[in-house]
């Protein structure tokens, strides 16, 4: 009896990861349409990206209307230090390179 539900069970699994894939894939999809949409309308977009952690699709601008204009990048660093939550370092980076993003 034990066997049957080993073999049920890593099929179930199978299942979930199977689901687990086909979303990721279809999360990649909508993210790149996303992508292609904001490239059309805005002449600044640079790139998109799916973050599975997040479960957000990231699509970065070009800042061409003075978002960072007179900002010190180096007051958004988290403490100053290497350590910080990804927000803030992604905000620092963003800042640096003079670009901005939106999560869809």
């Amino acid at each position: 009896m034990a066997g049957f539900y080993t073999v049920q069970y890593q099929s179930e699994r199978v299942k979930i990861e199977q689901d687990k894939k086909e979303y990721i894939a279809k999360r990649k999809k909508d993210c790149y349409d996303i992508l292609e949409r904001e490239r059309k309308a805005f002449t600044n977009t640079k790139d998109g990206t799916y973050d599975e952690e997040a479960d957000v699709c990231r699509i970065t601008y070009k800042a061409v209307q003075g978002e960072w204009k007179d900002k010190d990048c180096e007051t958004l660093k988290p403490n100053g230090t290497l350590i910080g939550s990804s927000y803030f370092w992604r905000q620092y980076w963003n800042c640096k390179d003079n670009i901005f993003d939106k999560e869809y």
